[in-house]
């Protein structure tokens, strides 16, 4: 009898709100696409987007999908509800905060955050700030121009939304991938090798780590792509290693390397040191 509750309760929520429950995600399949104000070939162009470009799909409404407006989209709040809390992020201080289309308050709403909600700023002007509008903002793309992902695609457009600012929707990404385990693995070792933005690199190594640890027979794995002639990769290797073996002591390799204070002897040694104490475990 649950079983039968839960799954008409998740049909109900496909029917009645057109949206979708679980995160969907899609690629243009070509280039110079509209991004429109609403599901009309009639509405305002919010922007354009071209081919290869990942997107969230929110909603479904007859030949179009409602989607998180793109990573690079900028758009404008009013500063005095806006607490800096350095100089590239902001805190909601309003209950709902319109995201404007231009710095006017006639402007078009091109999405709303919420009171706690983190904002990237991008510059300031008077009374207004420009900001970054991801994942607070939304516009309608036909579905003709895109292709729903699935396996690996979706892997990357999660992994692409790791440097989310927001703490909790960033664990809740975590938690996503770890879950999806192997899977994910080939996609997370090619985002290591391409040295991804720090905020990114810090999260790939802690899911790493947890899809590793529990598998401790694989760490073998870890410790061939140790490489010195590449030190920022050889260093997000040596921090997960040293997560999961545990070591008497610790250093932030990954950090270091970013301060320009780990040499390629430096990991020869904490790669011998860390694969010894990796054999001494029962």
């Amino acid at each position: 009898m649950k079983k039968a509750v839960l799954i008409l309760s998740l049909v109900f929520c496909w029917i009645s709100s057109g949206a979708f429950c679980e995160t969907v995600t899609g690629e243009l399949t070509k280039d110079k696409i509209n991004i429109r104000t609403d599901a009309t070939i009639q509405s305002k162009s919010l922007c354009l987007a071209n081919k290869g470009t990942q997107v969230e799909i929110l909603e479904e409404k007859f030949e179009w999908y409602k989607i998180r407006l793109p990573k690079y989209f900028k758009a404008y709040v009013w500063a005095k509800y806006i607490d800096t809390t350095d100089t590239l992020y902001g805190k909601v201080n309003a209950t709902d905060l319109n995201i404007r289309l231009k710095p006017s308050l006639d402007a078009y709403i091109v999405g709303k955050a919420k009171k706690g909600d983190t904002i990237r700023i991008i510059s300031r002007n008077g009374d207004w700030c420009r900001v970054r509008v991801y994942p607070y903002g939304w516009g309608w793309i036909n579905k003709q121009f895109v292709r729903k992902n699935e396996g690996s695609k979706s892997i990357e457009w999660l992994i692409e939304s790791l440097n989310e600012p927001s703490f909790v929707k960033k664990a809740r990404l975590h938690h996503k991938l770890i879950a999806m385990g192997n899977e994910t693995l080939s996609v997370l070792h090619s985002h290591i090798s391409s040295e991804t933005d720090a905020p990114t690199t810090y999260s790939l190594i802690h899911i790493v780590t947890n899809i590793y640890a529990s598998q401790p027979k694989k760490i073998d794995d870890l410790f061939e792509k140790i490489d010195s002639s590449n030190i920022n990769v050889a260093a997000i290797y040596l921090d997960i290693i040293q997560n999961i073996v545990k070591p008497q002591y610790r250093l932030p390799y990954y950090y270091y390397s970013q301060q320009a204070k780990l040499t390629p002897d430096n990991i020869k040694s904490a790669k011998a040191y860390l694969l010894e104490t990796y054999k001494q475990i029962p």
